[in-house]
């Protein structure tokens, strides 16, 4: 029998779902500035539609060649239009903020982006009827500290200086 030891990497360890995560968060915090960027050449809506159409793309390349398989059996006519809600939720929260980068700067826009964190437990509560974790709960308190923290010295900075 032939026994065959795989080294230890991220991509089979047991974090990695934490790396991947810590991986999505990179990307998207970086896209702040490059959006920014972007927003002074080309209108938001547009701006938008070719970075989703570019992730259409490359996502239907991946699909053709096999390296992402689909799960046909899923489409429904109900999963269908619960797509459509979420999508169209999406979407118009993303050109909010795409469109509130043309009067803020970056980091401003991304400190109300995490926000979501709070909204994200009120919803799970108040939707789902889920009760929050006690792991939310430090979460919440520790994203509610750092906001606060950075509101006052934002404030206090403010007020010093003029």
């Amino acid at each position: 029998m032939l026994n065959v030891n795989i080294k230890k990497t991220i991509l089979f360890s047991d974090y990695k779902a934490e790396f991947f995560l810590l991986f999505a968060t990179i990307l998207w915090g970086s896209t702040f500035p490059v959006i920014h960027y972007g927003l002074q050449w080309i209108h938001p809506f547009m701006l938008i539609f070719l970075r989703f159409f570019i992730a259409f793309i490359v996502l239907s390349i991946l699909i053709l060649v096999n390296i992402i398989s689909i799960n046909y059996n899923i489409f429904t006519w109900n999963t269908f239009k619960k797509s459509l809600f979420l999508g169209l939720i999406g979407f118009v929260s993303y050109y909010t903020q795409t469109y509130g980068l043309l009067y803020t700067t970056p980091h401003r826009s991304a400190f109300i982006t995490q926000l979501l964190i709070v909204f994200v437990y009120l919803f799970q509560y108040l939707f789902l009827k889920k009760t929050i974790t006690i792991k939310q709960w430090f979460s919440l308190l520790l994203d509610s500290f750092w906001f606060l923290y950075i509101i006052f010295w934002i404030s206090f900075r403010k007020s010093y200086y003029q």
